[in-house]
């Protein structure tokens, strides 16, 4: 593994606005031309920083496992170890560190799957390079980015699977409050009509959300619709 880190001073001239810590990034590939312009495309933009890049092999796992890069560049596409594997092991290290895939080509099980160990943002190789900046910059304000055709043809397949899940999967009032949120309620709403915390909701929904395998209230409005259509 490289490490490689910026020696500019990003100190402003006297009365300038105080500098913006730049996003670290760590790049992994092992594809030596992939990987170069990976690097050559962030040590270029300004705002970013280059910390770490190498191959699987190379000890980038260690940097990423101690989250001294803010996000990750994950090539999916690794010759010498299965990619989702490689992923899992990330996750369950624990990092703090953001995850990017970048990749070819993605089916609806291996985007299911990269999601699962964490993977926010989904760029494929045909996409100009500007949107891999664009991704990285929403995966480091802890928004997702996900390329509008893998997530339409993926989303349905998402929800599926949690509405199958459904019936063995939630409690009964796991189950209530999903439907209350389906109706449009917010937390404290649905607090207020179960005579419970507005913290004992947000309980139940994360829980929810782990079980179903969720991230956001925008997913399980979704699912509670199709469990519930009108």
């Amino acid at each position: 593994m490289i490490d490689k880190r910026r020696e500019e001073s990003d100190l402003g001239s006297p009365g300038s606005a105080p500098a913006v810590d730049p996003i670290r990034v760590a790049a992994i590939s092992e594809h030596p031309l992939t990987l170069l312009g990976i690097c050559r495309l962030i040590y270029e933009e300004p705002g970013f920083e280059l910390v770490a890049h190498g191959s699987a092999r190379d000890g980038v796992l260690d940097v990423v496992g101690r989250g001294e890069p803010d996000v990750a560049i994950f090539d999916l596409e690794l010759p010498s170890v299965e990619s989702l594997e490689f992923l899992e092991r990330v996750r369950s290290m624990g990092t703090r560190t953001r995850l990017v895939a970048l990749t070819s080509s993605i089916n609806q099980e291996q985007f299911i799957r990269a999601r699962e160990c964490g993977v926010r943002g989904v760029v494929l190789k045909t996409m100009p390079p500007h949107l891999l900046l664009q991704c990285l910059r929403t995966v480091h304000s802890g928004q997702e980015f996900l390329e509008k055709n893998v997530f339409l043809e993926t989303f349905a397949a998402l929800l599926e699977r949690a509405s199958a899940q459904l019936p063995s999967t939630l409690t009964v009032r796991e189950q209530t409050i999903m439907d209350l949120i389906a109706s449009g309620m917010s937390n404290r709403t649905i607090a207020e009509k179960l005579d419970v915390s507005e913290g004992t909701v947000k309980t139940h929904v994360h829980r929810i959300y782990e079980k179903l395998g969720l991230h956001s209230r925008y997913e399980l409005m979704a699912l509670a619709g199709k469990k519930n259509p009108r």
